[in-house]
């Protein structure tokens, strides 16, 4: 997904890794606020967007904006951020196991 861009804005390219090894690329202007941008995060990982981590730098550090803050300043342009989802939040409500059911031995 792209936000649109006034004309003569300068514009941010993002590269998203997600959860799984697949990656996303946004491009977005420096005035988009953090809020938005967790947004297309959650869209990318089909996950709700409170249970996201984003990390940005080397080594990875938490972004720590305001949700109504741009996130010019803060994030650069061709940035890579790691999206996660907490092992806690990742997890299905039904976690019986794989689904696969266990070979038992019946004697007769």
């Amino acid at each position: 997904p792209r936000q649109r861009v006034a004309r003569g804005m300068s514009i941010l390219t993002l590269r998203l890794r997600l959860p799984g090894g697949s990656s996303s690329t946004l491009q977005l202007a420096p005035s988009t606020k953090y809020s938005e941008l967790v947004s297309l995060a959650a869209d990318a990982t089909g996950a709700d967007a409170h249970a996201l981590s984003i990390r940005h730098g080397f080594p990875p550090n938490e972004v720590t904006l305001a949700a109504d803050a741009p996130i010019a300043g803060t994030i650069q342009h061709m940035d890579t951020l790691l999206v996660t989802v907490p092992s806690a939040a990742a997890q299905p409500a039904d976690s019986r196991g794989s689904g696969r059911r266990k070979p038992q031995n019946v004697q007769r």
